[in-house]
C-alpha cells in the first residue's frame, strides 16, 4: 500500500495522542501547542480519501473534551463540505459534555490544616466557583473532605467559621461573598439539601392564619441560572401524624435571579397543620431552571459581506446574524439578531441575562470599544433584534464586531426534599 500524506498525518495524529496521554509533566504553554498542532492535524485528516481515517480523526477530536473547542476552524474558513459536517457532529458532541458537566455538582477534595485564604483559593482551583470575603481569618481550619459538593463544602467551613453567606454584598454576579453573622437569630443550616449545582434549605417556618415556609436558593456561582421558577403542583408537604399539608401557592411563580445577589427567597403559603403535629417530616418540590451553556464569541467584520465573512453564524443553539453597520456622525450602529431554536420561557419573557453578554468592537484583534449603546427594535419568542450603538470615529472597513452568548440554553428539573422542620 502507498505511503500517502494523509496516512503521515495519521501517524503523526497518533503520535500526539500517545505522547499526550502519557506525558505527566508538561508546562502550560507546550501542551496547548501540542493541542493546537493536534487539532490542525486531526482536522486536515477529516478530508482523508479513506473512510477509516476520517473516522478516527473525528473520533480523536471528540476524545480531547470541550478544550478543543475554540481550536477547531471557525465558520468562516474555506472547508470541505466533509469536514464541515464532521466539525459539526464533533462540535455537537462537545456540547452535550458541555451540558452535562454544567448541570453537575462541582466536589471538592481538601484534607488538612488550612487558612480561609487558601481554603477558597482552593474551592476556587478544584471547581472555578468564586468566594470572597470581608475580614481575613488567620486561624488555621482542620478540613477532611472528600469528593464533596462544592456548596456542602462551603457549608463545612462556614459551620467551622461562624461566617456566613451575605448574598447582598457580592460585588459581581459570578461570586460568592461571606462575612460574620451580624444576625441575632443563628443561621440554620440543618434543613437543607443539594441538589446538582442548587443548595435549597428551608430557613423559616411561621405559623398564624396559614403557615409560611421560607426557601432560599443557593447556585454554584460559576453558572447562574438564566431563569428559575416552581410551580405550586410540584410542593408536597407531610407532617409526623401522617396528614397532607396542602400548599397555597397557585400556579407558577418566576423567582429574581437578575439581581447580583448569590441566592433567592421564595415564601411558600402552606394551610395550618394539625394541633398535635410537632414537624413537617416532608417537604418535597420541583424548581426548573434554565442554565447557560457555554459562552461561545461571534466576530464579524464590517465590511461588506463576502463568503469568507457570513453575516450569519451558528454554534450549537444559537444564531447570530449581522443585518446592518452603518457610520453616523461619529457614531457606529450594528443591527444584530439574536435566535434561540430552544429559548422556552427564559427568552419569551425574562431577557436580562441578554444585557450581560459581552458586545464591542475591535481594530486588528485589540478591543477598542465596549459597554455600547442598546435599543431593543424586535422580540418574538425565540428572537430578539439589538440596535447597538458605539461612539467611535474609526472607519468601518477597520473594525470588527464582537458578541459573546451561551450557545446553549439547557433546561433542567431540580427535585428536592427537607426533612423533619420542627413546627413553631
Amino acid at each position: 500500500m502507498a505511503y500517502t500524506s494523509n496516512h503521515k498525518l495519521v501517524w503523526q495524529l497518533l503520535l500526539i495522542t500517545a505522547l499526550s496521554c502519557n506525558t505527566w509533566v508538561t508546562c502550560a504553554a507546550n501542551a496547548e501547542k501540542e493541542l493546537t498542532a493536534f487539532v490542525k492535524r486531526a482536522v486536515q485528516v477529516l478530508d482523508s480519501q479513506e473512510l477509516s481515517q476520517r473516522q478516527a480523526a473525528e473520533k480523536a477530536l471528540i476524545n480531547k473534551g470541550p478544550a478543543i473547542l475554540d481550536l477547531l476552524p471557525s465558520q468562516t474558513e474555506q472547508l470541505s463540505a466533509e469536514v464541515k459536517k464532521r466539525l459539526r457532529r464533533v462540535r455537537q458532541t462537545l456540547y452535550g459534555q458541555i451540558a452535562k458537566a454544567t448541570t453537575r455538582a462541582s466536589n471538592v477534595t481538601l484534607q488538612g490544616s488550612y487558612s480561609l485564604a487558601e481554603i477558597l483559593r482552593e474551592f476556587e482551583s478544584q471547581t472555578s466557583n468564586q468566594v470572597s470575603f470581608e475580614h481575613e481569618q488567620t486561624a488555621k481550619i482542620n478540613l477532611d473532605i472528600q469528593e464533596t459538593p462544592f456548596l456542602q463544602a462551603l457549608d463545612i467551613v462556614l459551620n467551622k467559621t461562624n461566617l456566613v453567606v451575605q448574598p447582598s454584598k457580592s460585588k459581581n454576579r459570578n461570586q460568592i461573598f461571606i462575612g460574620p453573622d451580624f444576625c441575632p437569630k443563628p443561621v440554620n443550616r440543618t434543613h437543607v439539601t443539594y441538589a446538582g449545582i442548587f443548595r435549597i434549605a428551608a430557613t423559616e417556618l411561621s405559623v398564624t392564619k396559614q403557615s409560611r415556609l421560607t426557601f432560599q436558593i443557593n447556585w454554584e456561582p460559576r453558572i447562574r441560572p438564566l431563569y428559575l421558577t416552581i410551580d405550586g403542583k410540584s410542593i408536597s408537604a407531610t407532617d409526623d401524624q401522617q396528614n397532607k399539608i396542602k400548599c397555597h401557592l397557585f400556579g407558577e411563580r418566576t423567582l429574581n435571579v437578575e439581581g447580583r445577589a448569590s441566592s433567592v427567597k421564595i415564601e411558600i403559603p402552606l394551610e395550618l397543620p394539625q394541633q398535635e403535629a410537632t414537624k413537617l417530616t416532608s417537604v418535597k418540590g420541583t424548581l426548573s431552571a434554565v442554565l447557560p451553556g457555554r459562552h461561545e464569541p461571534f466576530s464579524f467584520s464590517l465590511t461588506p459581506k463576502t463568503p469568507a465573512t457570513p453575516a450569519k453564524q451558528q454554534r450549537a443553539g444559537v444564531i447570530v446574524e449581522l443585518q446592518q453597520a452603518v457610520a453616523i456622525t461619529e457614531r457606529i450602529e450594528v443591527q444584530v439578531k439574536i435566535t434561540y431554536a430552544d429559548a422556552g420561557d427564559a427568552f419569551a419573557s425574562h431577557r436580562g441575562w441578554l444585557s450581560h453578554n459581552a458586545t464591542y468592537l475591535s481594530i486588528d484583534g485589540q478591543r477598542v470599544l465596549g459597554t455600547p449603546s442598546r435599543k431593543t427594535l424586535q422580540q418574538t419568542a425565540q428572537s430578539v433584534t439589538y440596535l447597538f450603538g458605539f461612539d467611535c470615529t474609526a472607519p468601518l472597513s477597520e473594525l470588527k464586531f464582537h458578541y459573546h452568548t451561551p450557545a446553549l440554553l439547557l433546561h433542567k428539573q431540580i427535585e428536592f426534599e427537607i426533612h423533619d422542620i420542627p413546627l413553631p
